[in-house]
């Protein structure tokens, strides 16, 4: 089951919608969480005690463990979730290999970037997509990579054929690819965006990455990349002051805690007629379930405040 923008839902049914509404202005509010390889029952009752720990509707669910299993041991799983009560708004593919101990090494191993295993990442997102069409969910995220600036010719040139590959593999499963934004600026990628020129390539907006990587204002990014975005991360992150070029500018912090300034970019994104999913993402800490748990009263306070 899905929940995403409103031209995109148009498998759920009545109970559906009823289940996925938002508070006010039919944001859905859902967590960022991934899968775990267990047995079907355990699956599914370790993420339906998420959804009720935390207080959210949905989730957003990392796929790439069950994509990466063999057809016999996935399909049970998959038939499980299926099966469930569960919703998701998009799923997300995850890379071995990347490197986030410094800006250098995540530009040098992340996403597409690196072109001695854009092949297997590509297998590994048709594998992750054919996951996702199972769950009838028609949004997946993805770091694509540092997009290069259309000044180096060459580089940004060989990012947009390898885009257009995977967006073309991901179109025969009716899977939208959302790049998270931060590393790099709205401009680039809008302009990397329109040069692929593909329909089924899209943006899951995240504001705090925007601060971690000094790559610009969340607010005004929405006003250049809204006509792109399909999925947000209500994520957050405090400014490092003083940080060093080439070393993380900020730190992942609680949601509305931060210097993101998310209820700024929820109320943009609204001026813009958004009504997708709102997926709280906390990577740090120590106290996932009451991080996440605060930061859905935080955007429900949001949205009651307009």
């Amino acid at each position: 089951r899905r929940a995403g923008r409103s031209n995109q839902t148009e498998m759920r049914t009545e109970d559906d919608q009823n289940r996925q509404d938002g508070p006010s202005r039919g944001n859905v509010i859902a967590a960022v969480v991934a899968a775990k390889v267990q047995p079907p029952v355990a699956l599914v009752a370790g993420l339906q005690s998420i959804v009720r720990a935390t207080g959210v509707a949905a989730l957003q669910l990392g796929v790439s463990s069950l994509a990466a299993l063999p057809q016999g041991q996935q399909e049970p799983l998959v038939a499980a979730l299926v099966e469930s009560e569960l919703i998701f708004t998009a799923t997300y593919a995850a890379f071995a290999g990347e490197d986030y101990a410094s800006l250098a090494t995540i530009a040098a191993t992340g996403g597409f970037r690196p072109a001695a295993l854009f092949e297997e990442r590509r297998a590994a997102v048709r594998q992750c997509a054919a996951v996702a069409r199972r769950l009838g969910v028609s949004l997946m995220s993805a770091h694509a990579g540092f997009i290069p600036p259309q000044s180096d010719a060459l580089a940004f040139g060989a990012m947009q054929d390898r885009l257009r590959a995977v967006s073309d593999d991901l179109a025969g499963h009716n899977v939208t690819l959302c790049f998270e934004t931060g590393q790099e600026t709205a401009p680039v990628l809008s302009d990397f965006l329109t040069a692929v020129g593909r329909p089924n390539i899209a943006v899951n907006f995240d504001p705090a990455n925007m601060i971690l990587y000094a790559s610009g204002s969340p607010t005004d990014a929405v006003e250049i990349l809204h006509p792109f975005i399909a999925h947000v991360h209500a994520k957050d992150a405090r400014r490092i002051a003083g940080a060093a070029p080439g070393q993380w500018a900020g730190h992942e912090v609680v949601l509305g805690t931060g210097d993101a300034d998310v209820a700024g970019v929820l109320k943009r994104l609204r001026r813009h007629d958004y009504v997708g999913a709102v997926a709280i993402e906390r990577e740090g800490g120590g106290a996932w379930i009451d991080d996440v748990r605060a930061g859905a009263q935080f955007l429900k306070q949001a949205e009651m405040a307009e």
